[in-house]
């Protein structure tokens, strides 16, 4: 064989090597900067008390996005309400519940907020929807809470504890629309008790309220106690503050459905939040776009976690989100047509 087709063979060969080496490269091998490829990462979660529903149904959820995509791992910590929106905002937390409400009231530095959190982000809205339910006691002969502010009745309100929970941010926010305070309301002869839920029943049986105010899943557990002892019944909301409240805070406007209740004959003009998984606007936008995938990709078996979930839609968890959508969020909503 002559040295030229000697030559010509090698490097034939090589060639052949070469090609044979880059296309046996297996999956696991894509180099590390290749952006679909997730990384091992840890983020810190933030969620509600522990013991909560809050915190139990975070740690579930958290616990399954792991199981289906290993490089994502959470670390959870006990949170509020109130305090999430601000942890997440200011990058304490990288991702948590919020309400959208209290997440509008922290991207702003509004009331309850001192400083803004222009770095809070929503994920996807729709979990857990609460309803604030005003409630009176059937023998208080009371039908409309505008005749109670406008006539002054000296009548005694209750709702949750003052600081802590969201409840009783609501109630302020209501009197604000009127231009009241709890201390006018005790200036004509009434009262506002700012009470631990455990506290309800009883200053219900021993008649020192009318008026409850709550925010809660239907039916309200803590109204089906109190019913035990007392006849009660719910006082829609006149639409002027409904529409205000609606457009100022986040919030929908939603009925409570007939049958909520044992008593309750018809729906109930009434307003409702959701919960909301929020994060910091830092968060990965490629680690949030596969959070929704696999929440997409099985969402039965999400929904499933919490009865509570029942309702949530992936296709409009982009709606009422209070803030900004995360990078992340508004590219898998765009990815797959559920957002235009």
């Amino acid at each position: 064989m002559s040295k030229k087709l000697i030559s010509m063979f090698l490097i034939l060969t090589m060639m052949i090597v070469l090609v044979i080496g880059c296309s046996s490269q297996s999956n696991n091998d894509v180099p590390a900067d290749n952006p679909a490829v997730l990384q091992d990462i840890s983020l810190n979660a933030v969620a509600g008390g522990v013991g909560g529903a809050w915190f139990s149904t975070f740690a579930s959820l958290s616990e399954y996005i792991s199981t289906k995509e290993p490089a994502i791992q959470m670390n959870l910590s006990p949170g509020s309400g109130i305090g999430n929106s601000a942890t997440i905002g200011n990058g304490q937390f990288d991702i948590g519940w919020i309400f959208p409400t209290m997440a509008l009231a922290s991207y702003e530095g509004v009331t309850p907020y001192d400083t803004p959190t222009e770095d809070l982000r929503m994920i996807a809205g729709g979990f857990s929807p609460n309803f604030l339910e005003i409630s009176v006691l059937a023998d208080s002969n009371i039908t409309s809470l505008e005749d109670v502010f406008k006539n002054k009745q000296p009548v005694s309100f209750l709702t949750g504890r003052k600081g802590s929970t969201t409840p009783a941010l609501f109630f302020d926010m209501m009197l604000a629309y009127y231009g009241l305070t709890s201390e006018d309301i005790e200036s004509w002869g009434g009262k506002v008790y700012y009470a631990a839920y455990s506290d309800w029943p009883q200053l219900a049986q021993d008649g020192h309220i009318d008026i409850m105010f709550n925010q809660i899943a239907m039916p309200s557990s803590i109204l089906q106690e109190i019913m035990t002892h007392r006849e009660v019944k719910l006082l829609p909301y006149p639409k002027d503050l409904q529409d205000h409240m609606a457009e100022k805070y986040a919030l929908e406007k939603m009925a409570i459905p007939a049958g909520s209740y044992n008593f309750l004959t018809e729906d109930v003009e009434c307003l409702r939040l959701t919960s909301g998984l929020g994060a910091n606007k830092n968060t990965p936008d490629e680690v949030v776009y596969r959070i929704l995938e696999i929440i997409d990709e099985n969402i039965e078996e999400v929904k499933a976690i919490h009865p509570s979930w029942a309702e949530f839609d992936i296709k409009t968890a982009w709606k009422n989100s209070g803030v900004p959508l995360h990078a992340g969020a508004e590219k898998f909503y765009k990815d797959k047509g559920y957002m235009q």
